[in-house]
Parts: C-alpha cells; structure tokens; sequence
C-alpha cells in the first residue's frame, strides 16, 4: 500500500498523480491500488469512499485522453495504445471491487447500487476497446453475464437506485445498453461516434427484453462470448443458463421514430441520419453481405487520404496547369462533430430530372448563382498544391467482393481513420481503385484489418470550380460512368468544399464541362462523393 490507509492519505496520493504527463503511468500505479484493495481487509463503507474516489480520478484521466486522442488513426502508436489498455484494465478492476462491495455488504440497495455501478464501468472499458477496435479483455463478458445473474437471483434488476442519485437508470437498463451496443456494430462507427451511439441506445432499451427462450441473438451466462445470432451458431442448444434478447422491435421503434422526425432525435450532439441507418440495419439484421466474398493472399498498393490520391492522379494523367490563387479556408481538424450531416440532410433530385426538359432548362438559367462561401477567418493556405513525393503502403489482401476489400493495413508512418478515401493500385493494372473505409478491427499484431467499400472502379483527376471563381477552385476525382454496374458520373471531394445542389464546372484535361452536384452517394468527415448531372455536352478549351 503506497500510503496509510485514511481518506486524507488516498486523496494526497491521487493528487500527486494527476499532476503527471504519464497517463498511462498514473492509471497504472491506480490499477495497482485498486488491486491490492481487493486483498485489503478494510471496512465496507471506507472501502466504497476509496473506490469512488480512484474513480473520479480515472474519469479524469480519460477525459484527457479523450481530448488528445479524439480522432486518432491507425495502427497506434505503442504509447497510446498502453494508455487506452491500462485505462481499460483499471475500469474492469473497479468493477471486480464494487463486485466485492455487493458480496460483503446487506443492505440490498447498495448491493444493487454496487452491482450497478460495476456494470457501468465495464461499458466505460467496453468504450475503450471498440474505440480502439479491439475486443474487450478476456473476462469481459462473463464478469457481465455474473452481475447480471446475481442480480436477477436477488431480484434487483428493476430496482429504484434513486436515493444514490441514479435517475431512471436500473442493472437491467445499462446491462442491455451494453448487449445492444455490441450488437449494433461498433467497428462501423468513428471513434467519436461511439459514445453518442452507446449514450443514443440507452434511451430505447425499454424496447427491449431478455428472457430464457430463444430469440434472434442469445448469450450464455456461463460462458466468456460475446451475443450472438441464433442464425450464426450451429445446433445451439438452449440450456439453463442460456438468455436471449431480441433487437428487432428496438430496430424498428428507432426508425418509426427517424420517419416522423422526432425531436428527440437531434438532442445528442453530432447525431445524424446516416449514422442512426447503420445502427438500424445493425439491430434489425438487413445490415448483410450483398456479394460473396473470395479470400485473397495478394499484396496491393496503398494510397491513404484525398490529397495523396488526387496529387496521385495528376502526375498519373499529366497534371493540367490551372492558375490557382491561395485564399482562406476553414482549419478541417476543427469540423464539428458530425458535420457531414449538413450535406446528408440536403434535398436529393427527382431520378427523372434528365428527363424533364422544364426544370433542365430552370438548371440553366440558375447556373450562374452560387453562395457565396468566403466566410472563414483562417489562415491562408494553398490546398491545390500537387504533394511530389506520394506515400504510399504494402497492403495484403485477405478477401475480396465485386464491391469491397478486407485488408491488413501495417504502416505505422501512413496511418489511417475511419472514413478515410484509399486508393488501391491493384498489381495486375494500374487502374485506382477508389474505396472507403468503412470499417476497422485491431488485429494482435501492430496492424490493423480494413473493411473497404469501392466507390469507383475507375478514376480520374479534374480540376473544380464554381461559375466565374475559376482561380479559387479545387481538385477533385471524376469516378466515371460504368453501364454495366449501373454506376453513374460522380465526384469525389473534399467535404465542405462544395453544397449538394451547387452548379459547378469540371476541368478534365482539355474539356470543360458543366454540371449540378445532385445526389450525395457518401459523406464522412473526410470525404463526399456525389452523383453528377450533367447540363450541357463537353467544350474544348
């Protein structure tokens, strides 16, 4: 024991550590404490006074963390990793301790409390794992399944914990948050947008019940696995300690919900209906594999991020000089969470707009009106500027589909996030291949595995620019029409640069071409990719 056992001493300690710069040192040295506690015979309730205490400063902590690490790319760096795996490992120690707390302890309600309060810590080191995309620590779910069971066994699932403060929150209520956030996907999600999605599943979990018949997801309380689909595991046998949830209802509540537009919706920061479809799709299984997928041993090239692909694609093409004035732009680390729900949330056109001659010619005649966008205080920079030397990854194939990749990605120098655009200069052509990340999941090595959606096939660089703004115009990549897979014109660009519905012209190397910005495809925070319609035939210069 680091001090002498009082109240005065702990917080002393405590304080001392916060002062320091090494996170994960200081999680360390509290993992440590939180460890010798539980082999410390010490009065219940100083021992519940301790707990809090060390958790406060854990909170601490990770808001830290959190602030410096808020859009972290991968693989990560070792001591960033270490931090996120000690702060883990010290949420999963307060639960074992608050776990004693209850074994030790008669007054039922501060059982449940404890028993409560050891859940909710569990999902804050759950959190840290799918924000890293790494499955929880061995241990994990069995240790959830435990506090579930002996709760039900003293029938205080559903009890009040009002008088500590709880407000409409039970043991059931953040035990099923946690079973429906696994259950929703989380490698599909950034980062940032896992904790809205866990905190947005915990206003609907009233959807939502378990009980010992087999449903579409079960879970054995015995054993260290996480839910599953019935329809994935073969001849499961329901036992006694077998649980099932089922997540379809919840599903369909949510999207009910998303149709009327309900206003509770917007109440939680960076919320948006792109991401309210994923996790939809998530919990009401329609979210499958549309193609078949074939493994893979090749080894591909890499090209991670929308300014390396362009610059890319210039030198590829021979790059058309355009005169291009630097001018002020917005600081992009600054967009505001969920900022792409502005482009999503705009009007898409009719699918019959080519053919209406009337509101063709309206197109034409508006042309030449367009926002104007110079409002950022900034400083100023060139984003035209062609980069020279273009990075670029070994990255081995694991499986394939008509429409996607699953990589690994081990380029500690190139690292990648979630949402990123990633080119792919397969090794039997030099075509680009266009892609999204679309999802991540932290293998035991240093690498990570990407799921990649391709958007185009075929690439090209063109230069972008709104009616009579020639000079402050922006690169972007042209995806070419493909008949055959029903693919249309499109754009890539950076999001932000350009509003669905802006006309635009589109510089490819001697032609110019006008034409409306009429269907968002994709947006993340780092791209948007819209469908193009084009007014008029091409011009040459």
């Amino acid at each position: 024991m680091p001090f002498v056992l009082s109240e005065e001493a702990l917080t002393d300690w405590l304080n001392s550590l916060m002062v320091l710069d090494d996170y994960a040192g200081s999680v360390k040295k509290m993992y440590s404490l939180i460890e010798t506690l539980n082999k410390t015979q010490i009065p219940v309730q100083q021992r519940i006074i301790f707990l809090e205490k060390i958790c406060t400063c854990i909170k601490q902590i990770v808001n830290r963390v959190d602030k410096e690490q808020d859009d972290m790319a991968f693989p990560l760096p070792e001591e960033e990793s270490r931090e996120l795996e000690m702060i883990a490992w010290s949420y999963l120690g307060l639960a074992r301790s608050l776990c004693f707390v209850a074994k030790t302890i008669d007054d039922k309600g501060v059982k449940a409390y404890s028993w409560y309060q050891a859940l909710f810590s569990l999902a804050q080191a759950y959190l840290k794992m799918t924000a890293v995309y790494r499955l929880p620590s061995k241990g994990f779910w069995l240790l959830c399944y435990q506090i579930y069971f002996v709760a039900e066994k003293e029938a205080v699932l559903d009890a009040s914990l009002v008088r500590f403060g709880v407000q409409d929150e039970t043991i059931a209520t953040i035990f099923k948050q946690i079973i429906v956030f696994s259950l929703s996907n989380p490698n599909q999600f950034r980062a940032r947008d896992m904790k809205v999605v866990f905190n947005f599943l915990g206003k609907y979990v009233a959807q939502v019940n378990i009980s010992s018949e087999s449903d579409n997801v079960v879970f054995d309380l015995d054993k260290d696995c996480e839910p599953r689909p019935v329809a994935r595991l073969n001849n499961y046998q329901l036992n006694a300690a077998t649980r099932s949830i089922e997540t379809v209802s919840m599903a369909k509540h949510i999207y009910q919900s998303l149709k009327q537009g309900e206003s509770g919706l917007g109440l939680i920061e960076g919320l948006n209906k792109a991401l309210l479809v994923r996790v939809i799709k998530s919990l009401g299984g329609t979210q499958a594999r549309k193609f078949t997928r074939i493994d893979e041993t090749g080894v591909s090239t890499g090209i991670a991020g929308f300014d390396y692909l362009s610059s890319y694609l210039r030198a590829k093409d021979g790059e058309v000089k355009v005169e291009v004035k630097p001018e002020k732009v917005q600081d992009w680390a600054l967009l505001s969470k969920g900022y792409e729900h502005m482009h999503q949330k705009q009007s898409e056109l009719k699918d019959d707009i080519k053919k209406n001659e009337q509101i063709k010619n309206i197109f034409q005649l508006s042309s030449g009106f367009s926002a104007d966008m110079d409002v950022w205080d900034s400083t100023h920079s060139d984003r035209n500027s062609l980069i020279e030397n273009v990075e670029t990854s070994d990255v081995t194939l694991i499986n394939s589909s008509i429409k996607g990749y699953a990589l690994c990605w081990a380029d500690k120098a190139n690292r990648v996030k979630l949402g990123d655009v990633l080119g792919l200069v397969l090794n039997d052509s030099e075509r680009l291949e266009i892609t999204i990340i679309r999802r991540l999941e932290q293998l035991q090595s240093a690498a990570v595995r990407l799921g990649v959606e391709v958007i185009g096939f075929e690439s090209d660089s063109v230069y972008t620019y709104r009616p009579n703004d020639k000079e402050h115009g922006r690169w972007g990549v042209l995806l070419p029409r493909i008949e055959g897979l029903k693919e249309v014109d499109s754009l890539v660009y950076k999001t932000g640069d350009y509003e669905l519905g802006e006309f635009i012209f589109i510089k490819q190397k001697k032609l110019i071409r006008r034409c409306r910005l009429t269907k968002l495809i994709n947006s993340t925070q780092a791209i948007s990719h819209a469908e193009l319609f084009f007014i008029e035939e091409s011009n040459s210069m």
